[in-house]
């Protein structure tokens, strides 16, 4: 989200100000967000593929807690003197540092897409301009292309591959 952006939480914890603490679990708030309709998608349409990408969003960032919390990722290693402890746990390390950056690249996403549905550019192929079909974006609400243009890509770039 931008800096610009009224949902942007100044503070440097990636958590907008909608999220709220209640016992342990956090909650998004859809009316906190603009909904820009389209001749494509109304604005139920708009709610509930906010909400799906809100849902998400909320489950790898209490994912991503838990795995830091748990005490998996461990800075200090002077306690451990055993050669083979150590290299195990730097291997679960590395796993759990792949596993988050794969949600932080997800969340880029996310935001990118929570971003569009209130610009009124959510839905729309980013390569075609073409709307993308309902349920394409059921299965997966952040997509930005088409099943066609994606294939053009993947065609591209396997091409280029050679």
């Amino acid at each position: 989200m931008s800096k610009n952006n009224p949902n942007h939480n100044s503070e440097n914890t990636g958590l907008p100000p909608q999220i709220k603490a209640s016992s342990s679990k956090m909650k998004w708030d859809v009316a906190d967000y603009k909904i820009t309709p389209t001749a494509d998608f109304s604005e139920k349409d708009l709610t509930n593929f906010l909400r799906m990408l809100l849902d998400k969003k909320l489950e790898i960032l209490e994912r991503s807690k838990a795995r830091i919390d748990g005490g998996d990722i461990v800075i200090d290693h002077n306690e451990m003197t055993d050669q083979m402890d150590l290299a195990t746990m730097s291997v679960e390390q590395n796993v759990i540092f792949k596993l988050l950056d794969r949600d932080r690249l997800l969340l880029a996403e996310i935001d990118r897409a929570i971003a569009k549905v209130s610009s009124g550019d959510y839905g729309y192929c980013e390569g075609s301009g073409d709307a993308i079909p309902h349920k394409r974006l059921e299965l997966n609400p952040w997509t930005r292309f088409s099943v066609r243009y994606k294939e053009q890509l993947e065609s591209s770039k396997a091409r280029y591959a050679r």
